[in-house]
């Protein structure tokens, strides 16, 4: 956190610049993790909807059909956004001439991978553990749901422009802090939601999903695994929010912001919701 603060601090001051540097729309590896980045943690929520969608067994029958229904619309919902977001590569430069074949590959990988994590977990309820079933699924629902809403919420929020179409001279440079709440919503700014990253928010989301989809097991996680999958995460969600810089999509700021963010809920959702639901089981 505190290292998160401290480069916020810093890209505040240096925005503009490390932009300059570091910025290609070009750039091959900046443009694959822009379509696959969101990839981690949203296919761990839909991981986790399945498993409660087919292994959810409580004693009250009315409360497995809510839990099911809740599972269902849930996975439908990271799907959606999965697919929107991740069909946006296309549109880089260095893609546009091939876009709609890019775009069908995107939604049939998107699909394939859906199916597998289906079959697993109906096929693999011998796998879990069914006392982690509730809490542990509810718990990542949550968290996805919940930085999700407050990414997408900053955005429109702030209504920063991105550094695209700054450099194009369609609209001004302006600092993370100078708030121009629902511009994004007018004609003509429709790209203006470069604060936060949804991408840093959702790739560090990992460094708490990755170890806590493992109690899904059976058996105790070793500490040493748990720790090795946060390790994980977190150098994962690293490649991803700097990629965002480099891909010209987000300033360092942006990067920062969703990091810190992702932080912050993840703490308070984690506590408060351990707590909550572990308590339907």
């Amino acid at each position: 956190m505190a290292i998160g603060i401290i480069g916020l601090v810093l890209g505040t001051l240096y925005d503009q610049q490390i932009t300059a540097k570091v910025a290609n729309e070009d750039n091959l590896l900046g443009i694959l993790l822009t379509a696959f980045g969101i990839f981690g943690s949203l296919f761990v929520g839909c991981y986790a909807c399945a498993v409660l969608f087919f292994n959810v067994n409580l004693k009250n029958n009315t409360a497995n059909t809510i839990l099911r229904i809740i599972a269902a619309l849930t996975f439908i919902i990271i799907n959606f956004f999965e697919i929107k977001e991740s069909i946006k590569y296309a549109d880089y430069p260095r893609m546009v001439e091939n876009a709609a074949s890019y775009k069908t590959l995107m939604i049939v990988f998107v699909v394939l991978v859906d199916l597998a994590i289906i079959i697993f977990s109906k096929t693999r309820t011998s796998r879990f553990d069914k006392n982690a079933i509730v809490p542990v699924c509810l718990t990542i629902m949550i968290i996805i749901i919940c930085f999700s809403g407050a990414s997408e919420c900053s955005k429109y929020l702030v209504s920063r422009p991105r550094p695209s179409i700054v450099e194009l001279g369609e609209v001004s440079f302006r600092n993370w802090y100078e708030f121009k709440p629902f511009l994004a919503f007018k004609d003509g700014y429709e790209d203006c939601k470069s604060f936060v990253s949804g991408h840093a928010a959702n790739s560090m989301c990992c460094a708490t999903l990755f170890p806590l989809v493992l109690t899904l097991r059976k058996g105790k996680t070793r500490n040493s695994v748990q720790l090795m999958a946060a390790v994980v995460g977190v150098l994962y969600s690293l490649v991803i929010a700097f990629s965002r810089v480099i891909a010209n999509a987000h300033y360092f700021t942006d990067i920062m912001g969703g990091i810190i963010g992702s932080i912050i809920i993840q703490l308070i959702v984690y506590n408060v919701a351990v707590k909550i639901v572990c308590k339907v089981n």
